[in-house]
């Protein structure tokens, strides 16, 4: 973990000429919109920014976040926690008209008299990465389950033995009955 705490603001034109590189962590109390929407940073925030200049000479912003946040689960209620390892590439543009022609692989930023405030940037990309319904991974009932694969496993061979189950007692497909609704030339 970085162990130098990146600016508030920086002159992107600057750092583009020179080809510059900041890495560093941002303080809990400089994300006050994400602490608002988690129930805390589980993970301290670190930031990769390299500034450059892209094939038509656009000013671009390589932006790399990582941390972890705690969120409500929402089927339990309980505290589950969400990594975040975003990776992006910003555009800097000087309008919105120029945002919507904007290549379509890096996202637009407009900068404020060619400021860019990075706690507010860092803010936007982890608000926009949070998952819209937190959940913890799903287990059996039984037993808890890490691996996806053996309880999927597990759910089609109870199905199958239930299919299996029926068809020894007797009892018929539950759709078998939709046959007897239709005549022979597909008519009601």
């Amino acid at each position: 973990m970085p162990n130098q705490q990146l600016p508030q603001q920086v002159t992107v034109r600057k750092l583009v000429e020179s080809g510059a590189h900041l890495s560093g962590f941002v303080s809990d109390v400089r994300l006050p919109r994400v602490t608002e929407a988690v129930q805390q940073i589980a993970q301290g925030i670190t930031a990769d920014l390299h500034f450059g200049m892209d094939e038509s000479n656009k000013m671009i912003i390589g932006v790399s976040i990582e941390g972890a946040v705690a969120l409500a689960c929402q089927r339990c209620l309980e505290s589950v926690t969400v990594p975040l390892n975003i990776a992006t590439t910003l555009t800097v543009v000087a309008h919105d008209e120029e945002a919507r022609n904007c290549i379509r692989s890096h996202e637009p930023i407009v900068l404020d008299e060619g400021l860019l405030h990075i706690d507010g940037m860092l803010e936007e990309e982890i608000l926009l990465s949070l998952p819209a319904v937190a959940l913890h991974p799903k287990v059996a009932r039984d037993k808890q389950i890490d691996d996806v694969s053996q309880l999927t496993d597990k759910t089609s061979s109870a199905d199958q033995q239930g299919i299996e189950r029926r068809a020894a007692v007797g009892l018929n497909n539950p759709f078998a009955v939709l046959k007897t609704l239709t005549t022979e030339d597909g008519q009601e």
